[in-house]
């Protein structure tokens, strides 16, 4: 077992001391500012945030690197770089320069920071932080010239143009410029109101969903910046800062999110694991936020599921099982922020991920069975985008509903040339799960028949699947006719547009529709070229399976 580190006292005054060890001023600030940045659940400080210490240009890095000598020589250890769960005494001197800074495990209990040889409270700590820095204002001072009414007209801005998004009432263009305008050009980020900073998060979350990644990542950064800079300029009482923390982990999960898109997920996932101190302490924005923590349990689930995926090995059965342990976490989260909206996206990942990762949990849940339950997961997020007002419900879910009935995923193996190898129709034909028989599974419960979730198990495919449906083929021609009704609907992406398309050529070669196959494969074939080499690869290879008819 370690030994417990003894205690330490800083001086916060000339002669600036580190326990016995004499120090200098910007060892001591360096030194606070990491202690009040881990306390407000900031892990790391940037470099740009260490200006008030008074070394800039080149007498920044002789200014570092005495302080980490005299750090090492008062025994206090403390990291760099963007991983704060690395072993500190095998980081790399070289680009030390660079930051980020963070203090190691367990040292924060044992600083004791003094003036005048008393120690003084966090709140003290920080607000002699504020004054040294020569950032910050008073409340007073921050918002003379503006009133409540001024501040409350932003959120209300916010909040409309959110709504108008959501809805579809105004243009992606629309919706970006009245945010822009909130954020840019009326109130300074020190002014007490934060609604500037949840303006720019919205605007980089909805560049996001446009697949501009580009531009979101830009946002993402700009409101990160922000935040960590408004973090260092807010006074002791200004409580609508006190949540600063969230919207700073928010900005680092849009940039797993922009990772992940761009089929980045081994970036993605590296990301969001150098986040899993923010759940560390009781400030921690991990804690504080279910809506955050859902984001994060449900992205580092699809990362990892997407590397599972892509990998030319057979899938550790525990990674398999990690998914769905952190699909089972998102979904608490979710359902904590009783958001529909959240619950539904979970809901449906989790069953997508079921069938996807089915060859390594068979012995769990077995084919069958984990084919159904995979199903009923997507037909539960459906019905809570149907019954709650979210729309007409999602395409996602009624493609991953339609590949999971024809097997489309399980047969993806290819020959040892590496070609995905087509199979004849008649045995594609006969390993097709029919609706008929789907309906009857799905029915099938643990419970009693008069069992109140058994019975709401037959409303709700009867709701999303109806009898008076007679194939899959009738199905995916109302998806792909809906789909193309709403060719101006930017919420509508491409390969969401591809995947119908897909999956309803698939049900045309089934049915022996040869023309219609044959119009429909030019059509998609040409539409591929809009998305990004890695979306593309999933459609050549299901193509190359479609028989020739």
């Amino acid at each position: 077992m370690p030994t417990k580190k003894p205690a330490l006292q800083i001086a916060l005054e000339a002669p600036w001391t580190l326990g016995d060890v004499a120090a200098s001023r910007f060892a001591v600030l360096l030194l606070l500012a990491l202690a009040v940045a881990r306390r407000a659940g900031q892990p790391m400080v940037p470099v740009y945030s260490l200006h008030f210490a008074g070394q800039t240009g080149t007498a920044f890095p002789m200014a570092l690197s005495r302080a980490f000598k005299q750090f090492a020589q008062a025994g206090i250890t403390v990291g760099w770089g963007r991983n704060a769960r690395a072993d500190a005494s095998a980081l790399s001197v070289r680009g030390r320069v660079h930051g980020p800074f963070w203090l190691v495990r367990g040292e924060l209990e044992r600083l004791t920071f003094c003036v005048s040889g008393k120690q003084i409270t966090h709140a003290m700590q920080k607000s002699l932080l504020v004054r040294m820095s020569g950032t910050a204002q008073s409340a007073s001072e921050c918002t003379v010239g503006e009133g409540l009414e001024e501040q409350l007209e932003r959120w209300m801005r916010v909040f409309v143009l959110r709504q108008s998004a959501e809805e579809g009432r105004l243009s992606l263009p629309e919706v970006m410029d009245g945010l822009s305008r909130v954020h840019y050009r009326d109130a300074p980020d020190s002014s007490g109101d934060a609604s500037p900073l949840w303006a720019l998060n919205l605007q980089a979350r909805y560049a996001r969903l446009a697949r501009k990644s580009d531009e979101a990542r830009a946002l993402y950064k700009e409101l990160r910046r922000r935040c960590r800079s408004a973090a260092l300029k807010r006074g002791d009482d200004d409580d609508s800062f006190q949540r600063l923390p969230v919207l700073d982990a928010m900005s680092e999960i849009g940039l797993a999110w922009c990772d992940h898109q761009d089929n980045r997920s081994a970036a993605a996932l590296m990301r969001l694991e150098q986040m899993s101190d923010r759940f560390e302490g009781d400030a921690a924005s991990l804690r504080l936020s279910s809506r955050l923590a859902a984001e994060y349990f449900n992205l580092r689930a699809l990362a990892r599921r997407a590397l599972l995926l892509g990998a030319s090995h057979e899938q550790p059965e525990q990674d398999a099982v990690q998914v769905l342990r952190d699909m089972q976490l998102a979904l608490v989260c979710a359902v904590e922020t009783d958001s529909l909206t959240l619950m539904e996206a979970v809901a449906s990942n989790l069953g997508y991920s079921l069938w996807l990762l089915a060859p390594s949990l068979q012995q769990r849940v077995g084919a069958d069975a984990g084919r159904r339950l995979a199903v009923r997961w997507i037909l539960t997020g459906e019905a809570l985008a149907r019954r709650h007002g979210l729309g007409s419900g999602s395409y996602w879910n009624i493609i991953y509903i339609c590949r999971i009935a024809r097997g489309a995923v399980a047969d993806a193996d290819t020959d040892a040339d590496g070609e995905t190898p087509s199979m004849p129709l008649e045995h594609l034909r006969a390993r097709i799960w029919s609706l008929a028989d789907l309906r009857t599974e799905l029915a099938q419960g643990h419970g009693e028949e008069d069992d109140p979730a058994v019975r709401e198990l037959h409303s709700l495919c009867e709701l999303l699947l109806p009898s008076s449906l007679p194939d899959w083929l009738t199905l995916t021609a109302r998806m792909l006719a809906a789909v193309s009704e709403d060719a101006g609907d930017q919420t509508i992406s491409p390969i969401q547009r591809c995947a119908a398309m897909l999956e309803h050529l698939w049900q045309l070669v089934l049915h022996d529709k040869a023309v219609a196959a044959a119009d429909l494969r030019r059509d998609l074939e040409m539409q591929l070229s809009v998305l990004q080499v890695a979306q593309r690869k999933y459609f050549r290879a299901d193509l190359a399976r479609l028989p020739r008819i």
